[in-house]
């Protein structure tokens, strides 16, 4: 039984519609669907092709549910604070004697000073095995793979080019705003999504179909369901590290309104702070190892392997000599959950010319909070204050809550008139080394330590997984659409936009029958049509309302599915799903051959 009076937030409670109207109120319920499923998601662990992966974790709760210890008000709330830097951590890890300014072209572009794309990894850094991995993630701003990505504004002469390093910086808009938020305003009305890109990139004139998917011949993509355009997530407005400008020197495509490097989502973040909380052999000291052992993110990143440590001690507490807990705390992503930027640290910035340290009122002229909170702000939530105050008994904080982040270099000045320690500023990068990035736990005393578990490994008697659910004219527009990424991903594995897709279950109406496709692994991949069935289920009862007949079958379809890092094979089946008259709305499961579940991949919603 879920708390009614219980509902998730927008990220940084930061509201697109005016509190208390009736598209705030559809968009919160949109919201809470949404972060419900993939918490369901992610604390069953791996049921179907993993050893010592379920359950992932006994003490990752689900806030609003019978489980919620917050729901006694006698239990008292923690907090605990992840944070970390947003410059791509992997890059110094990987290539420890590649120059700073090769480093800082990379993040800023995708290629070095000298215009060659990132060197492939040649390690696999948990086996230590060798390996020829063509550096991920793809996409246009794949490197930026710490819940931060930027764009960069050049001061380009009128039918001039811009060149990184040497042209001068004028505007970076850094974002750390997941991209299944933006898909949830979209869903409650397109309109408003304009208005947010126009407002936080200062272009007044995005118009509504620049944002729109298109199918194979350039016609915008309906939602069978719902009837409006889809949303594309790497539209010309949020695609790549800079932006392109017209014979006059004016913008006319780039930006970055939210996330779009793979692994950069809140479905992630969920699963990461999921997984991380389970000990494991390996021992639970050490973050590389951490991640290795339990298989979830990224080794050498600033942020994941910060997350599962920060996570796994704040569950599991003080270790024993052999690593066994000895207590153990009951945790969930801090409500509104979100990834959040911190204003810039003011002490690494100086006056170029009389090397004087910059004040607070010197940053406030190059930095504005466009989307979320300061600390400081007058109108700083409550329940941001809430969490700040259970931190600032611990002796922590203030937090800000950031989702977009803009420098500009005001009139009058020049990004040559500011050092940052030290040093002239000539790359974005420079500048995003200054920020970071937190997550934040809430947190209750439990009862029970935790068993420590082995490490994930590949199970002998794999099950079949589903994966995603699509009506099939969307993923056919998706999987249609190539996009832009450095010359490092091959010919043969150009990324398209299903790596942009989202766990947001897509709607179906009673009474209809939709063509969709459900990606999945299959158990030693058996495609006998004949026995494939999938099946429908809510709160562990299959619904014999939904019913899926199978048309055909892709056995052999390469994509990267969102929060992954790397492309992966997988089958595709071709459905008919039938929703009858009487089906109730709700959330569904979508199991194969009556294996496990995967939770919350269909939406029913009431008929219009």
């Amino acid at each position: 039984m879920s708390n009614p009076n219980f509902p998730y937030l927008p990220p940084a409670d930061w509201h697109d519609f005016a509190v208390g109207s009736v598209n705030d109120a559809k968009l919160v319920n949109q919201l809470n669907v949404n972060l419900q499923g993939f918490t369901a998601q992610n604390v069953i662990g791996n049921p179907w092709i993993a050893d010592n992966a379920f359950p992932a974790t006994v003490a990752y709760f689900s806030p609003g549910t019978a489980d919620d210890p917050g729901n006694d008000p006698k239990n008292v709330p923690g907090a605990a604070v992840i944070e970390w830097e947003v410059f791509p951590g992997r890059l110094s890890q990987y290539f420890p004697t590649m120059p700073a300014a090769d480093q800082y072209s990379i993040c800023d572009t995708g290629y070095d000073t000298k215009g060659d794309p990132i060197p492939p990894i040649t390690t696999n850094p948990c086996t230590q095995q060798s390996e020829d991995l063509p550096y991920g993630p793809y996409g246009p701003r794949g490197w930026q793979d710490e819940y931060c990505e930027w764009c960069v504004v050049y001061d380009v002469p009128s039918g001039g080019t811009p060149e990184p390093g040497t042209s001068q910086i004028t505007r970076v808009d850094f974002t750390c705003e997941n991209p299944e938020y933006i898909n949830s305003v979209w869903l409650v009305d397109p309109n408003q999504v304009v208005e947010i890109y126009r407002s936080a990139l200062n272009q007044p004139g995005i118009q509504l179909s620049d944002l729109y998917l298109s199918d194979s011949k350039g016609n915008p993509v309906l939602d069978p369901v719902t009837g409006q355009n889809v949303y594309n997530p790497l539209n010309k407005w949020n695609c790549g590290p800079q932006c392109t400008y017209d014979s006059n020197g004016n913008v006319v495509s780039g930006g970055a309104m939210h996330l779009t490097s793979t692994p950069n989502t809140i479905q992630t973040e969920i699963a990461i702070s999921a997984y991380a909380t389970v000990p494991r052999t390996s021992g639970n000291r050490n973050n590389n190892q951490l991640i290795c052992c339990g298989q979830f993110g990224q080794i050498y990143r600033n942020s994941d392997p910060n997350i599962g440590a920060g996570l796994n001690s704040a569950v599991n507490g003080a270790l024993s000599a052999g690593d066994v807990p000895t207590s153990v705390t009951l945790v969930t992503l801090a409500n509104p959950p979100g990834l959040y930027m911190q204003f810039p640290d003011y002490t690494q910035y100086s006056w170029a010319k009389t090397n004087t340290p910059f004040t607070q009122a010197d940053m406030n002229q190059f930095f504005t909070v466009k989307r979320g909170y300061l600390s400081s702000d007058a109108n700083f939530p409550a329940p941001l204050a809430n969490i700040n105050n259970i931190l600032n008994a611990k002796g922590e904080g203030p937090y800000d809550f950031i989702l977009h982040l803009t420098f500009s270099v005001p009139a009058g000045k020049s990004i040559s008139d500011i050092l940052i320690n030290g040093n002239p500023v000539t790359w974005a990068g420079q500048i995003a080394q200054t920020i970071k990035n937190h997550v934040i736990a809430m947190a209750y005393a439990g009862t029970t330590p935790q068993k420590v578990s082995a490490c994930v490994g590949s199970a002998g008697q794999c099950a079949d997984q589903p994966v995603q659910l699509f009506h099939e004219s969307v993923f056919n527009a998706l999987s249609n659409t190539t996009i832009p990424a450095p010359s490092y991903t091959s010919a043969d594995n150009k990324p398209n936009l299903l790596y942009n897709s989202t766990y947001i279950a897509p709607f179906a109406r009673p009474g209809n029958t939709y063509p969709m496709v459900l990606s999945a692994a299959l158990h030693n991949s058996i495609l006998d049509e004949a026995m494939i069935s999938v099946t429908f289920s809510k709160n562990g009862v299959v619904c014999t309302d939904i019913t899926a007949t199978l048309t055909s079958v892709n056995d052999n379809y390469q994509y990267c599915v969102p929060g992954n890092s790397y492309p992966s094979t997988y089958q595709l089946l071709y459905l008919n799903v039938k929703v009858g008259e009487g089906c109730a709305t709700g959330i569904y499961d979508v199991s194969i051959r009556g294996c496990a579940p995967m939770p919350a991949l269909l939406n029913v919603i009431a008929s219009s």
